[in-house]
């Protein structure tokens, strides 16, 4: 199998056939490991469960009867018009083994460790790091 080194404060998605390496320190990387291509969205203490497995983007926002989306993550149940959340916000996706999170031009912006995205263009999630839609915050956990 090929050896993935990982470094503080990255998120990586695995295969079953993962190794991993130590610094050249001799200690063991922090990192949360998973098999699974499934992250746990926690929202006001709340745990939301995606399978990026069955659908690889997800889509975060709120549903609504006019605009129909695919693979809509909707979060009105956490108040998400009130905290300025769009109805098509930004998107989870995985790519190269790591999560991505792209703002969709939301009107609130979508904000990593307190920084907005800039719009359409993809951000590597590393972890521990806080995630904002408009004035909703989310910890994401893989």
């Amino acid at each position: 199998p090929r050896t993935i080194r990982f470094r503080e404060k990255k998120t990586g998605i695995l295969t079953p056939n993962f190794t991993y390496e130590t610094r050249t320190t001799g200690q063991k990387d922090r990192i949360l490991v998973t098999t699974r291509k499934r992250i746990m969205l926690i929202v006001f203490g709340m745990i939301e469960l995606i399978d990026l497995a069955k659908t690889p983007v997800v889509i975060l926002g709120r549903r609504d009867a006019t605009v129909q989306v695919d693979n809509l993550f909707d979060l009105r149940l956490y108040g998400a018009a009130e905290r300025g959340v769009s109805r098509v916000h930004c998107q989870l996706e995985i790519k190269d083994g790591q999560l991505h999170v792209t703002d969709l031009g939301s009107s609130n912006g979508t904000y990593v460790a307190g920084k907005r995205l800039v719009p359409h263009q993809p951000y590597i999630l590393k972890k521990g790091e806080d995630l904002a839609l408009g004035r909703l915050p989310i910890q994401i956990m893989s």
